[in-house]
């Protein structure tokens, strides 16, 4: 059963019921995983690259990742849009996917071969590390918005498979057919505990919202056309967008079900949503607009806050260190294009490579 209310009280209710969730972590007692192998990054070497357009060296964290068409994956390095693109690092693998944590604390592998693997810190370098079950023939990976859980689709064994207590001590929390969600998942979400799935089902021309918990039936959330689903961080609580009818709904969880409000439409300056996220914070829904080419910002309570225009074609929200910092484009071999909401005004960027082969 779907409940209706304006986001006026929708909001208030956001304020004065604070909606937590236990994050499952490592068991007591419980060691890492052993890594398959190990692969030195050099990452202090990579830190020190020399820029394509300067001169001399910098020492910055990393604050995600990028898949390097040339082959390996690429740091980013320092915050924001004071970041740029470090050296590329050589997994020895092909490599079809690389999808990074949103806390930047392992990354997910996908070979051309469809095997997914996790990358963490390790020794220096990086360790790989396999799924506790089998993740063959993936065709995507989901992180949840704090990384703590991840989603793994194949379409060709028509299975969503949740993993939690990632990356220290990942475990298979639940998994479900195609069958059982309804019909094959487009955009899907997954709650930082690993309880709970949303997804999208076409059906024609429609595109439903669903839910699944483990351990139980799926139901439908709404019905229309949404082509976009994100969770807040540590928590229940969602957002969802319609490309077609150019809205914005904010999704309050209660008592296994959502209230549902809208957030925002055409007439605040939405044309055509190609992914949506929240601030690291939960306090603020981010969406990109793949038509008029922008990121805008809206709070919990329907206002809008930071927006900021790109000469780009926005492809993604992939959230990078700092609480609306995230990466719109895709790496290209020589730069990639990122929203800064941490600063006012918020700011459209591109970030460079770095000069350096691979290490």
């Amino acid at each position: 059963m779907v409940k209706l209310l304006t986001v006026a009280s929708l909001f208030a209710s956001l304020i004065t019921a604070q909606q937590g969730i236990t994050i499952q972590l490592a068991p007591d007692g419980a060691q890492p995983p052993k890594p398959i192998r190990v692969v030195r990054t050099d990452a202090a070497m990579a830190a020190k690259a020399t820029p394509v357009d300067s001169v001399g060296s910098i020492s910055a964290p990393i604050s995600g990742y990028v898949l390097d068409p040339a082959g390996g994956v690429r740091p980013i390095l320092g915050f924001g849009m004071f970041s740029v693109i470090g050296g590329a690092w050589n997994l020895d693998e092909n490599i079809a996917a690389a999808v990074p944590s949103p806390n930047q604390n392992y990354l997910v592998e996908v070979a051309t071969n469809g095997l997914a693997s996790l990358w963490v810190s390790f020794s220096g370098g990086l360790g790989q590390v396999a799924f506790p079950s089998d993740v063959s023939e993936t065709s995507s990976v989901t992180p949840s918005p704090l990384g703590f859980s991840i989603a793994v689709v194949s379409r060709k064994r028509g299975t969503v498979q949740v993993f939690t207590s990632v990356p220290t001590s990942p475990m298979l929390a639940f998994s479900a057919t195609f069958s059982e969600l309804g019909g094959v998942p487009n955009s899907l979400a997954v709650s930082d505990d690993g309880s709970t799935l949303l997804y999208t089902i076409q059906d024609r021309k429609l595109a439903s919202l669903h839910m699944i918990q483990n351990g139980r039936v799926p139901q439908l959330v709404e019905g229309g056309s949404f082509s976009s689903v994100a969770f807040a961080p540590n928590s229940l609580d969602s957002a969802a967008a319609e490309a077609t009818g150019n809205r914005v709904y904010l999704l309050r969880y209660s008592n296994r079900q959502y209230a549902v409000a809208l957030l925002a439409e055409g007439s605040n300056h939405i044309s055509h949503t190609v992914a949506i996220d929240f601030s690291r914070d939960g306090q603020q829904v981010l969406v990109a607009d793949g038509e008029l080419n922008t990121i805008r910002s809206f709070r919990l309570d329907g206002t809008e806050g930071l927006a900021a225009r790109c000469d780009c074609a926005i492809e993604m929200l992939t959230r990078l260190t700092g609480n609306a910092v995230f990466q719109i484009t895709r790496f290209d071999g020589a730069r990639a294009m990122i929203f800064d909401g941490d600063v006012d005004p918020a700011s459209v960027v591109a970030i460079s490579a770095l000069k350096s082969g691979m290490n």
